[in-house]
């Protein structure tokens, strides 16, 4: 059993409501356990983890997205394009049908890495 929440920000609160309405927000230990990843990365969801509501997250680096979005409109006003291929900051960039995307890291995170402070989950105040 499990659930994939792909917006936790906007889910995150109402599904924990309604498996602890149902009995089924128990510890991973319990058969009655029900899996939840999300996709996001904000603090709430690192919070579900540390307690032991979540199991997951898909840490989105929206301070990346946010960086790289302004360097990539910078370039290009200034005309410079590019390729698919691996990029200087980590990333790769890959063809889709309508463009290019730089696939920025988005790391898994679970209770073993929820306290790293390069998450940008933990950096925001």
């Amino acid at each position: 059993k499990g659930i994939y929440m792909h917006a936790g920000g906007v889910h995150l609160a109402p599904t924990l409501q309604v498996l602890k309405q149902k009995g089924l927000l128990v510890p991973p230990t319990d058969p009655k356990h029900v899996f939840v990843v999300s996709n996001d990365g904000i603090p709430q969801e690192f919070e579900a983890i540390r307690k032991g509501d979540i199991d997951a997250t898909v840490s989105q680096p929206a301070d990346l997205y946010a960086k790289y979005a302004m360097f990539y409109a910078k370039a290009a006003i200034d005309g410079k394009t590019f390729k698919p291929g691996p990029t200087d900051h980590d990333s790769t960039i890959i063809q889709l049908p309508n463009g290019l995307e730089d696939q920025l890291p988005a790391p898994l995170v679970t209770k073993d890495n929820v306290d790293d402070k390069a998450l940008w989950g933990n950096q925001v105040k």
